[in-house]
């Protein structure tokens, strides 16, 4: 039996020796078919691994009311929405109180979901900026202070002729009736300012709008203070040329810290000029 045993084992072992000796090309061919299948694999793997780790800045909204909404019903905190005709007071202790409130909330929140803070809201808007991951983000929807949650994203521009866009220079509309902002400060987030353009410029204007006797500007209305006049940062933008606001173009101020979709995150104020964030007052 042992002979038999034996010589069987060889004979298996031939025929298994055989084709391996005869075939060596094929099985190379396979072989190395294989060990690219496996590359390929945990490349694709790899690159799945990538994908869930990114980040992106999500914008999300918070259940409680911001600051010119409250209207007292928290215990501790009086209420914070201004009267009729009346303006919120950054500086009342109420206000901040109730503000440094909606911060710390958010701040929780951004901990849960292992994000990091860009900005936080908290006067006309409660809800924060930050950076996370899809998958946080998408956790952070099923959330009961959560109001929602939005992706980041460049949003193209739709006009430049805002006067005719929003109905100003129309028959019965608010320039017709001599409303043309008269000590009005308004404040615009927007897709960047170019100072130089004249229509920032602060030379005597229609007192309708586009017709009627010409007024000059005036000094800014009592009580408003420039905050800032972010211009000339010619190291991060060489056409970026110094300019000093004037009785128009009252501020002007750069929010960047969101500004991560851009053809050029690496400009502290706007990449190529077409996307940036600053904060125009006129």
């Amino acid at each position: 039996m042992k002979t038999r045993f034996l010589v069987l084992s060889l004979v298996l072992i031939g025929m298994v020796v055989a084709p391996l000796a005869g075939g060596a090309g094929t099985d190379d061919i396979q072989i190395q078919r294989m060990d690219a299948d496996a590359l390929q694999i945990q490349s694709d793997l790899s690159a799945a691994k990538t994908a869930k780790q990114a980040t992106n800045i999500y914008i999300v909204q918070m259940k409680g009311d911001p600051v010119v909404a409250y209207e007292g019903d928290i215990r501790g905190y009086k209420a914070t929405k201004p009267g009729k005709g009346k303006k919120v007071n950054p500086n009342s202790a109420h206000v901040k109180k109730y503000a440094a409130h909606l911060e710390e909330q958010q701040d929780q929140v951004i901990h849960s979901a292992g994000g990091s803070k860009v900005y936080s809201y908290r006067y006309a808007f409660n809800g924060f900026a930050a950076r996370m991951t899809a998958a946080d983000a998408e956790a952070l929807k099923g959330r009961d202070d959560v109001v929602n949650v939005w992706k980041d994203e460049i949003r193209q521009l739709h006009t430049d002729t805002s006067p005719n866009y929003i109905g100003l220079t129309e028959a019965g509309e608010a320039w017709s009736k001599g409303y043309a902002g008269e000590n009005i400060v308004i404040g615009i987030i927007d897709t960047g300012v170019w100072p130089e353009h004249p229509s920032f410029a602060d030379v005597p204007t229609h007192k309708k709008g586009n017709k009627g006797a010409v007024k000059p500007y005036g000094v800014p209305p009592a009580g408003y203070s420039a905050t800032a006049c972010d211009f000339g940062n010619t190291a991060a933008n060489p056409g970026d040329a110094a300019f000093s606001c004037n009785n128009k173009l009252l501020a002007a101020q750069c929010y960047n810290l969101g500004f991560s979709t851009a053809p050029d995150s690496s400009n502290p104020c706007g990449g190529n000029g077409f996307f940036a964030g600053p904060q125009e007052f006129q």
